[in-house]
């Protein structure tokens, strides 16, 4: 009889685990709940992978884990969050020639579908930014300050409000941005234990030595991508888009009273701004009919979830589309008082909670269901 397994792929944050925080640790708990009520069986496996290395670099990862993991004859099912949904596409794209030379299609054949959370399909203009001076150290601090509000909660807020300083001064390529990257940099790292700076440290060295993905995300190279990397017969492909509340100014007036919210918002707000650069893809009547379910109106070419334009998230069947943030669709969300607890990634005031979380991933299973049996 064979096995279902389901790969959970990291995206541009690619931690997988680090001390008690889990990437997908949420998606995780669900799923064992959602299986188990329609009596399904399937192995959930978390795929290690390369932060911020190139596309077949991080296929090949996704490669190893499949051929550890399952047999011949098993099902396997792939579900990638931002890039990780470009990883999942380009190992099953037919005639892949990975780096080792490791044999291909052996693997892919056991692929039934291939579902894509936030991905970047058709490239982000974030990407350009981050790949440049400007933008390299703003990733490295990004990553710290995401990877310690997921686990804690809050930053403090003198260092949130600087963060947001660092980031509108880089956007302006104003001088002194660097200097401050660094300072806040030290003092968020200092606030940790030898252990867990240890951790930390080795996964942000590996972001801020290998960039090359990043070029690899602009639209242009993605033109690219799109056109050498086929779908395979046979396999279903599905996606699940997001777009975030568009940020409006008299947000920033309304949450005077409360600094930390106006800190976050802001640096959001900055993200936003860069993502928002996209340009629009046409919208086919299927997909504007799920699109028009959730939202009043179709997406404009500038939303976006924080990091990716929201046309760019469309590939295959769209099983739906969800007000939400980058990390919203996995769990991370404000619900401090859930259990485990839920933590923001940034404040983007999209409203993202569990029932919206939960009717996502039902979708999803909804999806999966018929390739699984």
């Amino acid at each position: 009889m064979p096995d279902n397994h389901l790969f959970l792929i990291p995206g541009f944050f690619g931690f997988t685990n680090l001390g008690e925080l889990t990437y997908f640790g949420h998606v995780q708990r669900l799923l064992r709940t959602q299986l188990k009520a329609r009596g399904l069986s399937a192995q959930i496996h978390v795929v290690a992978t390369l932060p911020t290395a190139t596309l077949p670099l991080r296929a090949q990862a996704l490669h190893k884990a499949i051929s550890e993991r399952s047999r011949e004859g098993d099902r396997v099912h792939l579900i990638g969050h931002s890039t990780g949904g470009l990883d999942a596409r380009l190992l099953v794209s037919p005639n892949l020639v990975l780096p080792s030379g490791a044999a291909v299609e052996d693997i892919a054949a056991r692929v039934q579908s291939v579902l894509t959370l936030t991905t970047p399909h058709h490239g982000t203009p974030s990407a350009a930014f981050l790949s440049s001076v400007q933008g390299k150290p703003i990733l490295k601090l990004l990553s710290l300050m995401t990877l310690l509000t997921l686990r804690q909660g809050r930053l403090p807020l003198r260092v949130l409000l600087k963060a947001g300083e660092c980031v509108a001064r880089a956007r302006e390529r104003a001088t002194g941005s660097l200097e401050l990257v660094d300072e806040l940099y030290g003092t968020l790292l200092g606030q940790l234990s030898a252990d867990r700076r240890q951790g930390l440290e080795q996964f942000l060295r590996e972001v801020s030595e290998d960039q090359s993905l990043l070029t690899q995300l602009t639209p242009d190279a993605m033109e690219l991508f799109n056109a050498t990397t086929p779908d395979r017969a046979g396999v279903a492909y599905g996606s699940v888009v997001a777009r975030a509340r568009r940020p409006m100014k008299r947000d920033l007036a309304l949450a005077v009273p409360r600094p930390y919210r106006t800190a976050s918002q802001a640096i959001f707000r900055g993200f936003y701004a860069l993502a928002a650069r996209g340009e629009a893809q046409d919208i086919k009547p299927p997909v504007a009919s799920v699109m028009l379910k959730q939202w009043a109106d179709l997406p404009r070419a500038q939303d976006n979830d924080g990091m990716v334009p929201t046309h760019s998230q469309v590939w295959g069947q769209v099983l739906r589309a969800v007000t939400a943030d980058h990390l919203d669709v996995l769990g991370h969300y404000a619900d401090p008082q859930g259990e485990p607890p839920h933590y923001d990634w940034l404040i983007s005031g999209s409203g993202f909670r569990q029932d919206h979380f939960v009717a996502l991933w039902e979708d999803a299973l909804s999806f999966l269901h018929p390739q699984m049996t």
